[in-house]
């Protein structure tokens, strides 16, 4: 392990930026290759955002220089959008009223994939300390999705797929229709600008209780990084499994607005709570509704953004919010460390106060509607 740790110490602030430029890549493609998702069809993209991946882990366990890495996680960025371009196909292809338990059920297949991945990956780590070995099984799996998409996958009736003019009609140029939704100025959606917004606030939320929790945990109960390590695989199931209910629980409430405000109080009583918490059993505790909290805040956010988007902006709309969490994502661990100077707790708390700012804007939002 040491031996490791000589090898990589040299090249660890090269890797962090490495990662800074992939999350700045990401943040600005998501959003224009949902838009390209909606011109091209979302089969095209599916295909690209798969072989891409594959190819690049493949020069990334092949790659015998710095400057090689990080060119294949550059066009890892540009190319890696499978998530988002599936929650688009998804929602093409089911009617509205089951968005949230199609949704559901995705984000908790992907959770698996989460919480099994780490583990299968360190073992593959531990055996190749050049982690070559897991580069080519990422490789080797993407080309697999690559392979299932082309054979099984038909293509979905998105924007690609215009209606059939009437005689003397002009045809509606899908290419020239597909611009992303406009978020400032005379032409913005007011729907869409306030759900980015709100994701944000939601999004950014968690983070700052997540991107501190590790350092909260040892500080203030000294745990090993085996418990700690346990704690999150469990905070993992629980987000998994919440994600998997998420339709039948979206069935008994009669507006989405009204469960997305009751998960969003939830999620500010729960990080409330877990940062008073005097033990980690507690900690452990309260991080169950924290997760069951997180997987339906996404599922409602998403489902919102659809039914109040046009239907060819489907993958302009969900890029766009991806954009939005992975921005949080790049500034969330800035604002935390800064969070830090004030005590261990205090990300904690700024992110249950950052929830409850959520609930009054949804209160606010939908005051109509709930």
């Amino acid at each position: 392990m040491e031996e490791r740790g000589e090898v990589f110490q040299p090249i660890s602030k090269e890797l962090s930026k490495q990662q800074a430029r992939r999350r700045v890549w990401l943040l600005c493609l998501i959003g224009f290759m949902g838009k390209l998702g909606d011109t091209w069809g979302r089969k095209a993209l599916l295909l690209i955002s798969y072989l891409g991946p594959s190819l690049g882990y493949l020069a990334l366990g092949l790659s015998p220089s710095i400057p090689v890495i990080v060119a294949s996680r550059i066009h890892n960025g540009i190319v890696k959008h499978g998530l988002s371009t599936s929650k688009a196909y998804l929602a093409d292809i089911t009617p509205s009223r089951d968005h949230a338990s199609t949704l559901g059920t995705f984000n908790a297949v992907s959770g698996l994939g989460f919480i099994v991945g780490p583990l299968l990956g360190g073992k593959m780590a531990d055996t190749d300390p050049t982690f070559q070995l897991n580069m080519f099984t990422g490789a080797l799996i993407y080309a697999l999705n690559f392979l299932l998409i082309l054979t099984f996958v038909p293509p979905s009736q998105n924007a690609v797929n215009p209606v059939p003019a009437k005689p003397n009609q002009k045809v509606r140029n899908p290419k020239l229709s597909c611009s992303p939704p406009t978020l400032f100025g005379p032409k913005a959606d007011p729907w869409i600008r306030n759900l980015i917004f709100l994701r944000f606030l939601l999004t950014f939320a968690t983070l700052l209780f997540r991107e501190n929790f590790t350092i909260f945990m040892e500080q203030r109960f000294a745990v090993s990084y085996t418990t700690l390590g346990t704690i999150l695989s469990f905070n993992g199931i629980v987000t998994t499994v919440a994600a998997a209910t998420c339709g039948h629980v979206s069935g008994l409430y009669s507006s989405i607005p009204r469960h997305l405000l009751h998960a969003t109080l939830l999620l500010t009583a729960a990080i409330f709570m877990a940062t008073l918490a005097p033990s980690p059993a507690l900690v452990t505790i309260c991080l169950v509704p924290v997760g069951v909290a997180t997987a339906h805040l996404r599922i409602c956010v998403l489902s919102l953004m659809l039914l109040k988007g046009q239907e060819d902006q489907r993958g302009a709309i969900v890029g766009l919010g991806d954009s939005v969490a992975s921005f949080s994502r790049m500034v969330g661990p800035s604002l935390v460390g800064l969070l830090q100077g004030g005590g261990v707790a205090m990300a904690g708390y700024a992110g249950s106060g950052l929830a409850c700012v959520a609930a009054m804007a949804i209160t606010v939002m939908f005051r109509g509607n709930m």
